[in-house]
């Protein structure tokens, strides 16, 4: 697993793979044409700024919302890569496998190619989902598709009062079947230690 560290604004200096949501300003962020960039906004027109400066640039994420799909349909070739959620806001009760399968035939048909999907294992908060297990048996379904995963790590402690335990738990079952952990950048230095201590 690669962690790629979340960030909420543009970091000073932007000198790391990692995530940035963008919001309102629109100025172009100062970065490297070479250095990977996971981009997220609710306006699709500020990521598709940044993509008009070139680079290497992820789009985090589509989920199953067709504006999205239409705002970015004739852009999908420029991305570097795409990270896909199985989530449905209008249809929360079905299960994780069928919207997986919904996304994935929808990406076939905007003609994504395979090479640049990532797909999300969807993480809930502990509360709501205590089984860690089922994030690493989703991840390598979805490896042996020949597809990358990614997971948002730190959904998982969202109200809980003692994160850590909990966040080297499910890093350390994960690191084999996650390409990446997305993590909020207060926890990114934690993840890359435990990782490294742990193999």
């Amino acid at each position: 697993m690669k962690i790629i560290p979340y960030y909420k604004s543009p970091p000073e200096p932007l000198n790391e793979e990692c995530c940035i949501h963008l919001k309102e300003d629109p100025t172009p962020l100062s970065r490297e044409p070479e250095l990977p960039v996971w981009l997220e906004s609710y306006d699709p027109s500020l990521i598709l700024g940044e993509l008009r400066t070139g680079g290497r640039i992820t789009l985090n994420s589509l989920w199953l919302e067709e504006r999205y799909w239409h705002a970015y349909r004739e852009h999908f070739p420029y991305f570097d890569r795409i990270v896909l959620v199985p989530h449905d806001p209008a249809n929360r009760s079905s299960p994780y496998e069928s919207k997986l399968e919904t996304i994935l035939r929808l990406a076939e048909q905007y003609r994504i190619r395979p090479e640049q999907i990532i797909v999300d294992v969807c993480i809930l908060p502990y509360f709501r989902c205590p089984d860690l297990d089922l994030y690493a048996l989703r991840a390598r379904a979805i490896r042996e598709m020949g597809l990358k995963t990614v997971a948002g790590i730190d959904n998982l402690v969202f109200r809980e009062r003692k994160p850590y335990p909990l966040l080297a738990e499910l890093l350390t079952g994960l690191d084999d079947s996650l390409t990446y952990g997305l993590i909020s950048s207060k926890y990114a230095h934690f993840a890359r230690e435990t990782l490294m201590t742990s193999r």
